[in-house]
């Protein structure tokens, strides 16, 4: 699986790492992850870390992901060019059904968004 879910305690944050060639069923098993990561601490944030991610889902893929995000978690997204329109692409949908997403270009961007 290329992508790894593990609970950052000393940040209070999930991180999830996700590089190479990545499908719909990677990020859907990174999102159980991180369901079962939220139960189990109650952490709220999640920093997702694509720069090294070489391909995304399909279109209709990332729609329908980006609608199942789960409400009251704060997915921050750290985005290299390869797959930055797939990835504004999902923060587009999820914004639009009020989930609390968005996309950066760095961690520390990223991290102080979690402290707003």
């Amino acid at each position: 699986m290329p992508e790894t879910v593990e609970y950052v305690e000393e940040e209070n944050y999930i991180l999830v790492r996700s590089f190479g060639e990545t499908c719909i069923e990677d990020w859907k098993g990174s999102l159980e992850k991180i369901r079962e990561l939220h139960s189990a601490t109650g952490n709220k944030r999640v920093l997702i870390d694509v720069r090294e991610q070489t391909t995304a889902p399909d279109t209709l893929d990332i729609f329908e992901f980006g609608e199942g995000l789960p409400m009251g978690i704060r997915f921050a997204i750290v985005a290299a060019e390869i797959t930055k329109p797939e990835q504004y692409f999902l923060e587009t949908v999820g914004q639009n059904r009020a989930k609390s997403i968005r996309l950066f270009d760095n961690y520390e961007e990223a991290i102080e968004w979690f402290k707003l």
